[in-house]
């Protein structure tokens, strides 16, 4: 079986240390953890995390290779407690001129708070990814003996990466 992996910064690591079952606040915006197979890691540091790590300053694109805080969890699928499903992506949009991009979570609203659908807009300029891949998703807590090993990574501004640890 194919081992699964979940990316993280350096502060979201002291939570995955310190509790037997970890739980991101993905798991309880989402309802889910996002995963990924190895094959899926460059196009996803390339789509969330360099525009993330270039917004806050932490990476330039002038820049060649830098260590920045963004570790990879290499988990084991067999010892997973919760149920994975692969399942199409998710949070992502098409933009007119085919690049892809994140989509701005701000926009978005809990069931709880959000407003009668009579009464939102469109967004015209957004569409989502029919895409035939596949993405693991695990409902619910990662346990922290499924973890097999936590590599720091090292990245660049094109998403490129290479494993320190």
């Amino acid at each position: 079986m194919k081992m699964l992996y979940h990316l993280i910064q350096k502060e979201e690591l002291a939570l995955l240390k310190k509790s037997p079952v970890y739980q991101p606040s993905s798991l309880a915006v989402d309802g889910f953890i996002h995963l990924a197979y190895e094959a899926q890691l460059t196009f996803i540091i390339q789509q969330f995390f360099v525009p993330t790590l270039v917004e806050e300053g932490e990476l330039t694109t002038s820049e060649v290779l830098q260590e920045v805080t963004l570790y990879l969890i290499e988990i084991d699928p067999i010892k997973l407690t919760a149920k994975v499903v692969d399942e199409p992506p998710v949070g992502l949009s098409l933009k007119p001129d085919a690049s892809l991009e994140p989509i701005d979570s701000n926009r978005l609203k809990p069931i709880e708070s959000a407003e009668p659908i009579e009464s939102l807009q469109p967004i015209e300029s957004l569409q989502l990814i029919e895409s035939p891949e596949r993405y693991p998703h695990l409902y619910g807590g990662l346990n922290r003996d499924a973890i097999v090993k936590i590599s720091q990574l090292k990245i660049n501004a094109q998403g490129d990466y290479f494993r320190l640890t």
